[in-house]
Formats: structure tokens, C-alpha cells, sequence
């Protein structure tokens, strides 16, 4: 496949289904697509690993002649298959009908653009894990706390001690 086949069908791929993407390249590596970030003429800029290892993100770059074929990591639902094989010209023409009037670029090809994750839904998460958590040091306030590590292991070795220096009982 060249290069503007492979923009048509991550155009087709819902943003939602971007992270479930499995994408081999012809040097036989499985990379996990995470998030596509850019489509550009000749390479695909995406954020992911390698199949297999558990290592962190990296923003990768893959040109299109390396890509073998994309495959979907997880079992997908009649609707969700039906909007990834859509023809691209029912595709062009539903996006012309979402967009009214827009004016059409004169430019053979337009890099695309992902959207970013919305990363407000994890601070909002954060702030209600955080509220949650200064309740319920609220509650406990009144309740006696346990005493810490360090003075359990104080007293125990103290009684050690102290069994030490008695003297055996003679019974």
C-alpha cells in the first residue's frame, strides 16, 4: 500500500479505536499504536511501544513504505467495523455535510492533525481522589491512630532486651 492509501484508512479509524491499533512493520516489529498524532505525505507520526515489553510511550515516526498491515487489538462491534470500512468517498462526503459550507483547499494534500486526549478529566479525577481522601482523613481525625513502625520495633526490642537480662527462672 503507498502512502495515501494508508491516510485514507486512519482517516476512516475512529478516534476511540486509535489505541486498540496493532501496526507491523516489514522488518516483522509489532508496534502498539497508543495515540496517532500526525498523518503527514510520507510518514505517520504516532505515540506507542514495541508489542511485548511494557516500556513507556515513544513518539514514533513511521514512513508508510515500512508499514505491512494494522490490525485491531481488541473484538470490535458490528457498528465500529461498519465506520472503519466505509468508502472514503461516503466518508468525504459525510465529513462535507458535517462541516455546511466549507471552502475546499486548493493543496493536493493536507497534513492532518490529531486532536489532543483531553488531559482535564484526569486532572478532574485527580482533584476528586484528593477531596475524597481529605474527607476521610476528616473522619478518622477523632479516631486514636496506631502507633508507627518505628515504635512498635522500640518496645520490641526493648522486651528482648529485657528477657535477656533476667535471669532464668529455676521452676
Amino acid at each position: 500500500m503507498q502512502g495515501p492509501a494508508w491516510i485514507n484508512l486512519f482517516q476512516q479509524i475512529p478516534t476511540s479505536l486509535h489505541d486498540t491499533l496493532l501496526l507491523m512493520t516489514t522488518t516483522g516489529f509489532e508496534i502498539v499504536l497508543q495515540r496517532l498524532i500526525r498523518l503527514d505525505r510520507e510518514y505517520l507520526v504516532a505515540l506507542g511501544r514495541l508489542s511485548g515489553s511494557t516500556d513507556q510511550p515513544k513518539l514514533l515516526i513511521i514512513p508508510y513504505v515500512q508499514m505491512t498491515y494494522l490490525s485491531f487489538s481488541k473484538k470490535m462491534t458490528d457498528e465500529e467495523i461498519d465506520q472503519v470500512l466505509i468508502k472514503p468517498e461516503a466518508a468525504a462526503a459525510r465529513a462535507s455535510k458535517g462541516r455546511g459550507s466549507a471552502s475546499v483547499r486548493e493543496e493536493p494534500f493536507d497534513v492532518i492533525d490529531f486532536p489532543k486526549p483531553a488531559v482535564k478529566a484526569a486532572l478532574d479525577a485527580e482533584a476528586e481522589a484528593a477531596a475524597e481522601e481529605a474527607a476521610a482523613d476528616d473522619k478518622n481525625a477523632g479516631k486514636a491512630q496506631p502507633p508507627s513502625k518505628t515504635m512498635l520495633l522500640a518496645r520490641l526490642r526493648q522486651r528482648l532486651a529485657d528477657d535477656i537480662a533476667k535471669p532464668p527462672s529455676n521452676r
